[in-house]
């Protein structure tokens, strides 16, 4: 019966030292009532892609965005549109809210293109997505502007502010 309760403890101590680690390494970033402070850090490139399984074009782009994926300060977020099913075909992972979210993005470009495979960067710059180099270079453009530092701010009047 000892031994039983002493391997739960056991079970526990590793969750108990991870939480005061976390605990430890937080405590000295906390936030008072009106105080401001900066995040300075390299921003992340985000790349959304608009694709689907009943697209020639896209098995390209889509190999090319999981390489994407694997670069640091890269964001992908990869989103099956569901516009290409067709009578009793269907993408296994589209999703409606990927044609509302492709829309509203195009909606922003005058004219508005909606394609696929479509490659947007930092919600504004698209890209065909089954031409890499372009999407290299603008990558590489994002990534040399200036970091704009990010304040935060937080009031103890209202929390949610």
């Amino acid at each position: 019966m000892r031994r039983q309760e002493n391997r739960r403890i056991g079970q526990y101590s590793h969750l108990l030292a991870l939480l005061s680690l976390a605990a430890a390494i937080l405590y000295p970033f906390g936030v008072r009532a009106e105080e401001t402070f900066e995040v300075k850090a390299k921003t992340p490139v985000v790349i959304e892609l608009f694709t689907s399984q009943g697209c020639s074009s896209c098995p390209a782009a889509d190999k090319f965005f999981e390489q994407l994926a694997g670069q640091e300060n890269v964001i992908a977020l990869s989103c099956h549109v569901s516009y290409w099913n067709l009578g009793s075909w269907t993408d296994t992972l589209s999703q409606d809210f990927c044609d509302i979210r492709q829309h509203g993005l195009a909606s922003l470009d005058n004219p508005p293109k909606i394609y696929t495979p479509q490659m947007i960067m930092n919600g504004m710059n698209p890209f065909i997505g089954s031409r890499p180099d372009d999407i290299k270079s603008a990558i590489s453009a994002a990534r040399n502007q200036e970091v704009q530092p990010i304040a935060i701010t937080r009031n103890e009047k209202n929390p949610a502010l």
